[in-house]
């Protein structure tokens, strides 16, 4: 595992972390129309991405709670420059507090990264990258 990622997990002994570069998961139809996540009915568009995956998340978040289950957490950020780079994206989160939660929250004990080519409003600059965080059971 790397230094980087050995960051995250000093207190779980790094190397105890189970990398995953897809994850996938589906809430049932029900959870679909749940009133309580706003923006869970929204087609997504080009503009409305980021409030659609806060919906997709709370969706999930919703029915994980209900079984009992660790809630997930994400990161996602996109930028050119230096911001479209792994090191200053990684640095980026570290600096926000919401984030850095995510990335040190000793519960997570597995992790999705996804990386994109591009950001929202050009496909041909910088980066997208985002980190999702869980645990099994």
């Amino acid at each position: 595992m790397s230094t980087s990622n050995c960051t995250r997990f000093r207190a779980l002994a790094c190397g105890a972390l189970l990398v995953a570069f897809v994850l996938a998961g589906a809430t049932s139809a029900h959870a679909a129309t749940r009133p309580d996540c706003p923006n869970a009915d929204v087609e997504p568009t080009a503009s409305d991405t980021d409030d659609v995956r806060a919906a997709v998340l709370c969706l999930i978040n919703a029915d994980r709670t209900q079984r009992r289950l660790t809630p997930l957490g994400e990161n996602l950020a996109w930028g050119t420059g230096d911001l479209g780079t792994a090191r200053g994206v990684q640095s980026a989160w570290m600096r926000s507090p919401g984030h850095r939660a995510n990335i040190l929250k000793a519960a997570y004990r597995e992790l999705g990264i996804g990386v994109h080519a591009g950001v929202p409003t050009d496909a041909g600059a910088g980066a997208t990258f985002t980190t999702d965080f869980g645990a099994k059971g």
